[in-house]
């Protein structure tokens, strides 16, 4: 599926939409993104260096994080704030999400889209626009997934996620994760809180009791995640239907 596929509901004529972007990770890590150079007030003939032009508008600790991110990506999304030097020395603040993907060609792809966030610059909202643009990349991928904060709320869920739990019609963003499955054991709780803290914990097969009462039996695995941007560590639940009644799930932290 394809980054444009994804975000085929999404308005790109709005601010503070910029665009897509591409890595092809068999080219050297070449970046093409025109729009970018504009934006930052060059010409397009000025970023066809990629990494080049890079260097010379992001600072390299935050380049590295992004090569880094780049070349650690995979099915799931990752996203980053940076700070772009614009030609007239003032800064520009971006904000990146992606994921990868494997082209028809073999090779492995990055994509995703790129936001200014600029006028955001305060962490409230620039956590508020980090969440609304995640929430529009979660919804549309096609696996079950879901964000959930440290307070255990959701901050979202794809379409798939709310067809496995019968959420379909239930508006999830804000929502407490417990609320939604009050038969939450006490220990799966503890294992959310061990995450948290930055424990790795791994089950094989283990029994999962929906919000209907019925019973799954899935494989999970609770591992932290930390984002570059903010202190706080959501957990990540993704999960895959193996079977009728088999789950798998990573709750990432």
């Amino acid at each position: 599926m394809l980054i444009h596929d994804l975000f085929h509901m999404t308005d790109v004529t709005k601010k503070p939409f910029l665009g897509f972007w591409e890595v092809d990770l068999a080219k050297q890590l070449t970046f093409d993104f025109p729009e970018l150079a504009v934006l930052l007030g060059y010409q397009i003939t000025e970023c066809a260096g990629g990494w080049s032009f890079l260097k010379l508008v992001i600072d390299p600790t935050q380049l590295f994080r992004l090569k880094r991110s780049f070349l650690t990506a995979g099915t799931s999304p990752f996203k980053q704030n940076l700070d772009l030097k614009h030609k007239n020395g003032s800064l520009i603040y971006l904000a990146v999400i992606g994921r990868a993907r494997m082209s028809q060609a073999g090779h492995i792809r990055i994509e995703g889209t790129i936001e200014d966030i600029t006028d955001y610059k305060s962490e409230k909202e620039v956590l508020w626009l980090a969440n609304r643009q995640l929430a529009s990349f979660i919804q549309q991928l096609p696996v079950a997934i879901a964000i959930i904060d440290d307070n255990q709320k959701y901050i979202a869920a794809s379409n798939v996620w709310k067809v496995h739990f019968n959420l379909e019609h239930t508006e999830v963003a804000g929502e407490s994760h417990y609320n939604m499955f009050p038969g939450t054991p006490k220990i799966w709780k503890q294992y959310h809180r061990r995450a948290m803290e930055g424990e790795h914990i791994k089950m094989e097969e283990d029994s999962f009791l929906d919000r209907y009462g019925n019973t799954d039996w899935i494989q999970w695995e609770i591992k932290p995640w930390y984002k570059i941007w903010t202190a706080i560590r959501p957990l990540r639940l993704l999960g895959n239907w193996l079977g009728t009644s088999i789950v798998v799930y990573q709750f990432l932290a």
